[in-house]
């Protein structure tokens, strides 16, 4: 019998490579978590205090900064440090990731 992975479930490290290549690639420089998990494919499917860990761990890596926060939304943007860090590591990782 074939062993089934859990549905829906996206690991971390691909949910935190998803997350800094939407944001590098979209013409858009500020982002919501809502935004964020609408319009990229699987973060749907995601739990929302899941994408708030990885958005937090983003922040403390230095790749995104918060650019404003109000009471019921907060608006993140992607930073130099993130997006050469994509560019040197995250790309490659992400297609690594792709092929398990």
């Amino acid at each position: 019998m074939a062993h089934r992975r859990e549905k829906g479930r996206i690991s971390r490290a691909r949910l935190y490579l998803r997350l800094l290549e939407y944001m590098l690639y979209s013409d858009t420089v500020e982002f919501t978590k809502y935004e964020l998990m609408n319009k990229i494919p699987d973060l749907p499917s995601q739990r929302q205090d899941r994408i708030s860990e990885i958005l937090n761990s983003m922040m403390a890596a230095g790749h995104i900064e918060i650019i404003l926060s109000r009471p019921n939304v907060t608006y993140y943007k992607l930073t130099e440090m993130g997006k050469n860090w994509y560019k040197e590591y995250g790309k490659e990782f992400l297609k690594f990731t792709s092929i398990l």
